[in-house]
């Protein structure tokens, strides 16, 4: 691992490249901070947050939090900026720990996705059973504990090294970290798209079986398995009186149609984030190439926010009171928030 700062790195921190993996570093940055912050916050202020299965969103919304926090290291390096042997160990321990971040965060997603997956396809005694909150801080634990030990023990005994190389804070050295990174993003990529796929094969041939019932005359109580628009957070509707005839089937269609989006919504943004780094394992010399790649990884830091609450109808309403001020209008508030109304209201006179 050389930290030598030579011609070709100055040139390749300011060519088109750099700036480019430099500007999505601190957009990440700058978006990710207050996104995740906002979803932690929303959590404690809200009961109707505070459920088991979003264990696995405050932990993804954590991590990526101190993932966007490392990320102006990223944009000194690539700018040249602060250069010096304390910012050379400053980068080497940035890129450890960005790796160890990004890689929990992408397990997380994989915990999410089986979350999802297990509600709506097992029956419910067996996913309380299953993902109680000690079995989901375990798997946390031992997701985190797994990727932070191989990462510094890769690192430790230079298998693997990392640092400043070609304008970037990364991995610079080992083909064994680096086909064992692309094979974990590439299982992870799969178990993702085969969870939602069997989540949309099996809403599909659910709302098909309650669209075939023909009783234009009574309304029959069903039970409808619906995935709202934010996709990880799913959830089984309650069991309420469900005329069937032409419109309800309507309705059916469109919600049909409505899941096949927001799965591909998902699925998409993931495969943008991840696949561009399963690359480098076919374009290993290109470091230019690797700075937007890894640029781009690190943006899946801002956009989990944005698919996996932004778009959850009880986060969106408890995000509009933490930004307007608006804490007492917060349905089913936690004692914290009850608190911070009553020193709200007492500001205010």
């Amino acid at each position: 691992m050389s930290s030598v700062c030579d011609n070709s790195t100055v040139a390749f921190e300011f060519s088109v490249q750099g700036i480019i993996a430099a500007w999505i570093f601190a957009t990440t940055s700058l978006l990710g901070i207050p996104g995740n912050i906002l979803v932690i916050v929303a959590v404690a202020l809200s009961q109707q947050l505070q459920t088991s299965t979003n264990i696995f969103v405050v932990a993804l919304a954590v991590i990526d939090l101190l993932n966007c926090l490392l990320l102006p290291v990223q944009v000194m390096s690539l700018l040249g900026i602060g250069r010096s042997f304390a910012f050379d160990w400053t980068c080497t321990i940035d890129a450890v720990c960005m790796y160890v971040f990004l890689g929990i965060s992408v397990s997380t997603l994989n915990l999410i996705a089986y979350n999802r997956f297990y509600m709506i396809t097992k029956a419910g005694r067996d996913y309380t059973r299953l993902f109680t909150k000690t079995n989901m801080a375990a798997m946390l634990l031992g997701v985190g504990g797994t990727i932070s030990t191989v990462t510094v023990v890769f690192a430790a005994t230079g298998i693997a090294k990392f640092g400043h190389y070609e304008g970037i804070c990364a991995h610079v050295e080992g083909k064994s970290y680096t086909y064992l990174s692309g094979v974990s993003l590439l299982t992870s990529l799969i178990v993702i798209v085969v969870c939602y796929v069997k989540i949309y094969k099996h809403v599909k041939r659910h709302l098909r079986h309650v669209v075939s019932i023909k009783d234009n005359s009574v309304s029959e109580t069903v039970t409808i398995v619906a995935l709202p628009s934010e996709c990880p957070q799913a959830r089984e509707l309650r069991e309420e009186p469900k005329p069937v005839n032409a419109g309800f089937a309507q309705r059916q269609r469109e919600l049909e149609t409505k899941i096949t989006t927001n799965m591909l919504i998902v699925i998409v943004f993931f495969f943008l984030c991840v696949c561009p780094s399963i690359l480098t394992l076919i374009l290993p010399g290109d470091q230019q190439a690797s700075a937007i790649i890894v640029a781009i990884i690190a943006l899946n830091s801002c956009l989990n926010p944005l698919i996996y609450a932004w778009k959850h109808p009880v986060f969106r309403h408890v995000f509009k009171c933490i930004i307007g001020r608006k804490i007492r209008e917060i349905k089913e508030p936690t004692q914290w928030a009850r608190s911070l109304r009553r020193t709200v209201n007492v500001t205010d006179q």
